[in-house]
Order: C-alpha cells, then structure tokens, then sequence
C-alpha cells in the first residue's frame, strides 16, 4: 500500500472519530434494514478474566506454576556453561583502563552543574582492586585443585568458576573471605556483557555475613492473575493515534496512521497500542529465597549475603536486600491475543538475581566497572 493510500485512511477514520465526538453533530434514526444482532464479543478484560478463572478451575495455572518452578531450579542449581568460555593455552597479559569521558554537562535539578564536559575519570584513583581474582572450571578437577593452592597462598582473594556449579562445589571459605561461583543460564542474562559481571565471585562486604541458603526460612507465594494485577493499566487502548479505550491512564506517543507494515514477514496491519504486563519483581532478606516463586527455596552451593538493616549513627540507616527480576508474559501464555506479533512470547521466568551479581554488595567492583558512580559519590554531587 502506498503512503498516499495509507494517509488518506487514516485522514479517514480521524473525520468519523472527530464526527462521532463532535457534540454539534446530531444522530437520526433512518430504519432498520435486515436483522439487527446485540454486540455478543465480550471486553478485552472479560476476555482475561474468563481464561484465567478457566485455568484455576482446571487445574492449568497450577501446572503452569510448577513447571516454572522445576525450570528456574535447574537453571540456578544445574546451569549449563556459559558459551564460548575456553581453558587457556597461552599465558597472556592484558591492561585494562576503566577510566570514562564525559560528553556532556551534568547538572542538578536546579541547573547547577555538577560535572562539566569533557570530564575524564578513573575510578582507581579512587578504589583499587585490592585482591586477585582467580576463574577456573569447576567441572576441571585439575583447576580445582589449582584454585584451591593459589587460595590457600593468597588469603584475600577470590575464586569463581564461570562455566557452571553444578558439577563442583566451591571450597570452603576461610573465617576472612567467602568464594563462591558466579555463573548462570537465565533467559535475560545470555547477553555478553551481564555475562562478563557474572564471572566475578561472591566476596562479601564486612556489613553482610554469608549464610548457608539450606538452612534459612523462606516464605512466599505465587501472585494472583486474577486479583494481583492491575489489569485496568493496560489501557489507553489505541488504534493508530486514535483513542479507543483511555480509563484515565497516561500514555505516550504513538503512530499517527492505523495502519502498518512489517518487513519479516511482510504484512499489513492495524497499529494498536496498550500497556502489557511482562515483568515481576520481589526483594528478600533470605538469599536465593525466590519469594514470587511460591516460596521457592534453591541451593546452587555459593554464598550470598543476607540481607540486613544497618544502622550507621543515630540519624542514618541503611537496608540490603536480595532481589529477584522475573519475565512474565502473561499476555502470551494465556492466549488471549493470538494475532499480535509483537506481543512478548515465553513463560514465567527468572531473568535475574543479585544473589550471583558480584556489583551487588561489592562497592569494589562495582565503583570499578561502574566508573560514573565516582561522579555523584561525593560531597559536592549530593550538596
């Protein structure tokens, strides 16, 4: 369809909508030619709620909950190797230089500039590596062997296993550090870099103690579809930049034609925009404790510290929780809209926890491969 085609359509249906909410245009009744039928296709939301009651009643959500259970398990207790990860042949040196240029002027919310252009930084001058870090393959007897020498030899450092944990537990740590491995195969986490921070260790900062996750309590439950989710929040429904259905929620921008095209495969389509619920969050004190899982507890044998309240003077307190980021189409596996592509596809999933994120509770690292925290770090970017 040619663009001319395509803005005289649109041109189209924004007259009838300007004629229908037009308060000076007048409706007049001109008969009834053939049968007339009531409108019998229910509302998006009754749509939801039907297919949702449906599956509770047999049986359906809470297979699909155990199911995602028994996937998140194994990809934390059992993760495959993270691709691409070879043992070394060649003994290899490589510098590295975290520092960072600012392009731009920084400023507070009342315009004061906090980092002027051009602004170059380089958080080792501020913090320093101050340990070894030592990757091995936890499957790799030999390297294991290894690890634990080059530890034992050097009591503050840290060892991590990237390829996976399941085949090897991580030594014990000594009563001055905590080791652990930091790898997994989650849906969100395949991406190179989230896999790079991955292959750091667990050390922990002196406010937080390493717990053993067997031993800890751990509550939680499965949210409700039903009543949990704030199903009203996926309006404004539109139609090109066409208002259907708003319920006074804010929207943004959207296209200006109804119509649109996709390239893979070709097609023409109608473009409609809504809010769809795809992601779930929860925080725990208790590590590995996947409170939106239904309480599910899991133990891939690392150490994570557990979370604390901490109270600094009179005046300051600091919290530290674990949390826990999950995919969940829900949209998608419940079937409801079959004929839109762009819909996320998949099943409840997690995509992320702190608990094997080594910036987590490493101020260390994180300021390292971080180097912008170094900027607003100071007493003049929090005047």
């Amino acid at each position: 369809m040619r663009s001319s085609d395509r803005a005289r359509i649109a041109a189209l249906l924004l007259a009838v909508a300007g004629i229908a909410l037009n308060h000076s245009a007048h409706a007049q009744h001109l008969g009834v030619i053939g049968p007339v039928y009531p409108i019998a296709e229910p509302s998006l939301l009754a749509l939801i709620q039907s297919k949702l009651r449906e599956l509770a009643a047999n049986g359906g959500l809470e297979r699909l909950q155990r199911e995602s259970q028994a996937r998140i398990r194994r990809q934390i207790e059992e993760p495959a190797p993270v691709a691409g990860i070879t043992r070394t042949t060649t003994a290899r040196t490589f510098h590295f230089d975290p520092s960072i240029e600012v392009p731009y002027p920084i400023s507070d919310t009342e315009g004061r500039l906090i980092v002027a252009p051009g602004t170059r930084v380089n958080p080792l001058d501020v913090v320093s590596l101050s340990r070894p870090l030592f990757f091995f393959d936890a499957r790799d007897a030999e390297q294991v062997e290894r690890a634990r020498r080059e530890r034992r030899s050097t009591t503050t450092s840290r060892a991590c296993s990237p390829p996976g944990w399941a085949s090897a537990r991580c030594p014990p740590a000594s009563p001055r550090t905590a080791e652990g491995c930091a790898s997994m195969n989650c849906a969100d986490l395949r991406a190179r870099l989230l896999a790079m921070l991955l292959l750091a260790s667990m050390l922990l900062t002196p406010a937080h103690a390493a717990v053993p996750t067997g031993g800890a309590t751990c509550h939680g439950r499965f949210a409700n579809p039903i009543t949990d989710i704030c199903w009203s929040c996926l309006f404004p429904l539109t139609i090109g930049g066409i208002g259907i259905v708003s319920d006074g929620q804010p929207d943004i921008g959207n296209p200006s034609s109804p119509v649109c095209f996709c390239n893979n495969p070709p097609r023409l389509g109608i473009s409609i925009g809504f809010w769809e619920p795809v992601r779930m969050v929860d925080v725990t004190r208790t590590p590995f404790c996947m409170v939106g899982l239904g309480g599910l507890s899991l133990d891939p044998g690392i150490g994570a510290p557990r979370g604390a309240q901490v109270g600094h003077d009179s005046q300051t307190r600091t919290s530290f929780y674990q949390v826990h980021w999950y995919a969940n189409p829900i949209l998608a596996w419940l079937e409801v809209l079959l004929d839109f592509p762009c819909l996320e596809q998949g099943s409840l999933d997690l995509s992320y926890l702190t608990e094997v994120d080594p910036l987590w509770s490493d101020d260390e690292l994180s300021a390292i491969l971080n180097p912008e925290a170094v900027l607003f770090a100071n007493p003049v970017a929090k005047a």
